[in-house]
């Protein structure tokens, strides 16, 4: 898992939080619904936001890599491939 302060997550609604600063994501059990599907606590703040997202789909996009990141990486790969081939 690779978190990285660059990196903001999107909690539905239009709410972002840096990936660095997401201490805890707890489903919401009581009261869940439309617009409420999970706490999120962030680091400095005494309450928690509250997500539109699914817990599983905020804790995937906080421990997935960029799609970005992943290209360039299997870029790297191939052009390392390539050279050993080449050898």
């Amino acid at each position: 898992m690779k978190i990285l302060s660059s990196e903001l997550v999107h909690l539905g609604f239009g709410k972002y939080v840096r990936s660095d600063q997401v201490t805890a994501v707890i489903p919401i059990e009581e009261e869940r619904g439309p617009g409420r599907r999970t706490f999120v606590h962030v680091q400095g703040q005494n309450d928690p936001i509250i997500a539109s997202r699914a817990e599983d789909t905020i804790v995937r996009d906080l421990v997935q890599e960029p799609r970005e990141v992943t290209q360039a990486r299997q870029q790297q790969e191939i052009l390392q491939d390539l050279l050993v081939n080449l050898t």
